[in-house]
């Protein structure tokens, strides 16, 4: 979608499904692979530049020294001490979702932009029609058969996260 003729942008979250690990499930190491492999600059992904763990960061200072075509890293977007996150439960500030509209709002940039946080659910619901895809690990590196992760298709109000059945489309495994 990134590469089309049409400039745009791609959205995609990645977490752990509750039964792993959640802290060493591989999310921070898919991510950055994620971000290597969709990175179209010259120069590739650098997480000096785009990588973060602040929506204040991502705005202001990972979006306006990034390249067209870069892949961007907002790492633990839920919120870390001394960050700001998309945490629905915590008073969020204006800037979590600013971070995100300003992703969007450059879609002739082609950003890819890879949010990883430790569940959906934890996230602000107004992020959900912004993303495009996400990554459930479901099973981490410790596991048997880790590390395994799922990838969907994700549509605004096409999963029901008060149940446990997926609405989203599957579109493949990753292993």
């Amino acid at each position: 979608r990134v590469k089309g003729e049409v400039a745009n942008d791609f959205v995609i979250v990645v977490t752990p499904h509750s039964a792993t690990a959640g802290s060493g499930s591989g999310k921070t190491t898919l991510a950055l692979q994620f971000c290597k492999a969709f990175d179209q600059t010259e120069k590739g992904f650098d997480a000096e530049v785009n990588a973060t763990l602040d929506a204040g960061a991502l705005t202001e200072k990972v979006l306006d020294q990034s390249e067209s075509g870069s892949a961007l890293l907002w790492d633990e977007a839920q919120g870390a001490p001394g960050t700001e996150g998309l945490d629905a439960r915590r008073s969020m500030r204006s800037s979590a979702m600013d971070a995100i509209k300003g992703v969007l709002a450059a879609r002739n940039q082609r950003h890819t932009l890879v949010v990883v946080g430790q569940q959906i659910r934890m996230f602000d619901p107004r992020l959900y029609p912004m993303l495009d895809a996400w990554i459930h690990i479901v099973q981490d590196p410790g596991q048997p058969g880790g590390p395994t992760a799922v990838h969907y298709d994700l549509i605004a109000d096409d999963y029901d996260f008060s149940s446990r059945d997926y609405k989203s489309r599957h579109v493949e495994d990753l292993t």
